[in-house]
């Protein structure tokens, strides 16, 4: 049983109309787990909320974080618009020829008010899951994918 730790990154923001800064302050990073049996998709979530939940053959050696983003230089008291798209589904090893795990999904609210300084925290969680073709070669070495999130207000 191989444990992989996992990590997800926004890497961009665009704006419309005025220009937004974005600061990461936590990575969405899924932890370190380990794939017990691959006969079918196995699923691992961490809600925008933070918390962690895996399908029964997966194990969580250390629980994933959500992640959190600070967008400023924004209009104050202002209704955004947030819209997240994964930049590429698979999360990659440098490892050759081992499974990798398919990024399903994001999960964040859509629409943030911004403070009286013009900023906005953005919670953001996710889930990968197996691609349940039986084989559990998934190395030992650490995954990375890539989303971004849109900003319109």
């Amino acid at each position: 049983m191989n444990s992989r730790t996992i990590v997800a990154a926004a890497l961009a923001c665009y704006a419309s109309a005025v220009s937004a800064d974005i600061e990461i302050l936590q990575t969405l990073d899924f932890g370190t787990v380990a794939i017990k049996s691959n006969n079918r998709i196995e699923r691992y979530t961490i809600s925008k909320e933070g918390n962690n939940n895996a399908s029964s053959n997966i194990v969580i050696f250390s629980n994933g974080t959500r992640g959190l983003f600070r967008l400023f230089n924004l209009p104050s008291n202002q209704n955004v618009f947030i819209t997240t798209t994964i930049a590429d589904l698979t999360l990659r090893s440098p490892e050759f020829n081992t499974d990798q795990f398919n990024f399903e999904s994001l999960e964040s609210l859509t629409v943030f008010r911004t403070d009286a300084n013009g900023e906005v925290i953005v919670p953001v969680g996710g889930t990968i899951a197996t691609n349940g073709d039986g084989s559990i070669n998934f190395g030992v070495s650490p995954l990375a994918g890539t989303f971004s999130f849109s900003v319109n207000y």
